[in-house]
């Protein structure tokens, strides 16, 4: 089979790409899902019409890797003419040792935000009665639980 190049801008093209390889050589969904580890039924819901779940990125290289498909990142030279465009345009608004690139720098900010966080929730609870801690309490319970109810972590 040859080898043939296909541009990808977002998971749902990945998605629409494989459906095409599936039925092209014959794949079923149970054996796609089968192949690459998915939940039963995980694949049709994806590769549905409308789809009824959408792909996350793990997902996408199961999926891709499951017809038989790898993904590799090329130069896309109109993208690249823009990214390099904006890189020009760029003003740095905060102080050189406090950018992205100064990673250590940037963790000792995060640990000092914890410890100032942690101060503020000590004095907020010696400043509420009981009645009001058990509210609170109750309302943060109440939203983990609605959030394993819907299905997230």
């Amino acid at each position: 089979m040859s080898q043939q190049a296909l541009v990808v801008r977002s998971v749902q093209d990945v998605v629409r790409i494989a459906t095409a390889r599936a039925e092209a050589i014959g794949l079923r969904r149970e054996d796609i899902d089968r192949i690459a580890g998915l939940a039963d039924g995980h694949a049709g819901k994806l590769m549905a019409v409308p789809p009824i779940k959408r792909a996350g990125p793990t997902t996408m290289f199961l999926l891709a890797g499951a017809v038989g498909l790898g993904i590799a990142l090329v130069e896309d030279p109109a993208a690249l003419k823009h990214a390099k465009r904006e890189a020009k345009n760029r003003k740095l608004t905060r102080k050189k040792e406090l950018q992205w690139r100064n990673a250590k720098k940037l963790s000792i900010m995060h640990a000092h935000a914890v410890e100032r966080g942690k101060k503020g929730a000590s004095v907020r609870m010696t400043k509420t009665t009981p009645e009001q801690r058990t509210r609170i309490a109750r309302r943060a319970a109440r939203a983990r639980w609605r959030r394993l109810q819907a299905g997230e972590r």
